[in-house]
């Protein structure tokens, strides 16, 4: 297994695992969302697209959208934290989520 295959495992395990925190409401993930301005419910959207996207990261044919909605989903995610004015720590996460698609898609890119 090659470190591409590596990093692509470990990203779409990743977002599957945040994707499963959102579904269960894990730490009362939905009283964030409202917190944040976001409609009831918003984290289920938010839960289906984790998973789905690690699902779509396992297969060449759908990687790229992948990754790019990833990146689009980490963009959205540092905005709430800083508009909600969220310490820090919480910011911590969303970053290690985006450098690992940044990664991903630059060892994607160099494999082209």
């Amino acid at each position: 297994m090659n470190i591409f295959a590596i990093l692509n495992d470990v990203t779409a395990l990743a977002f599957a695992a945040a994707g499963l925190a959102n579904l269960f409401n894990v730490g009362n993930a939905e009283a964030d969302f409202q917190r944040w301005g976001y409609p009831k419910g918003w984290r289920l959207l938010t839960a289906g697209v984790e998973i789905a996207g690690a699902v779509a990261l396992l297969f060449p044919a759908t990687h790229i959208f992948a990754l790019a909605l990833f990146a689009l989903l980490m963009i959205a995610v540092i905005a709430t934290l800083l508009k909600g004015k969220e310490p820090i720590k919480h910011l911590i996460p969303a970053f290690v989520f985006l450098t690992l698609i940044l990664l991903d898609a630059g060892f994607q890119l160099k494999a082209l």
